[in-house]
């Protein structure tokens, strides 16, 4: 984690940028991503990314609820998704942090690709591109 406070604020509204351009707003090819889903749906991939990946940690428990400031969190063990955030591409974002990488550093960046690649089907190439086009660090 960068520890110039002002180092980490701009990595996380880069990471922030890259997730709601890149995906939400050029969003054609993403639709599968960025698809509202059912709680049903969503748990079902918590458990499959959770099982693949065996962490040392307890699955966190995942629910619908308001989130903060209408944002998604992850927080003693409890992932949140709010309105408008029910999609793969904001679960995978928030079991990052539930894997342990607290800050959107680049850590953070590189477990989340590995994640988009693999169960959101995102080719790294691509990711990798619009990271370098969104100032997303990956070094």
């Amino acid at each position: 984690m960068p520890t110039n406070p002002y180092k980490q604020m701009m990595f996380t509204r880069n990471l922030y940028r890259f997730e709601t351009e890149y995906f939400l707003q050029d969003g054609k090819a993403w639709t599968h991503i960025v698809k509202q889903r059912s709680l049903r749906s969503l748990r079902q991939t918590l458990i499959r990314v959770w099982g693949d990946l065996r962490p040392c940690t307890p699955m966190p428990i995942l629910c619908f609820g308001k989130g903060v400031g209408g944002l998604s969190w992850f927080q003693e063990g409890r992932i949140v998704l709010a309105p408008g955030q029910r999609d793969l591409l904001t679960l995978l974002h928030e079991i990052v942090h539930a894997l342990g990488y607290g800050h959107h550093n680049v850590p953070f960046v590189k477990a989340y690709f590995k994640l988009l690649s693999k169960y959101g089907k995102v080719p790294l190439r691509v990711l990798r591109r619009g990271a370098a086009d969104y100032n997303v660090a990956l070094k």
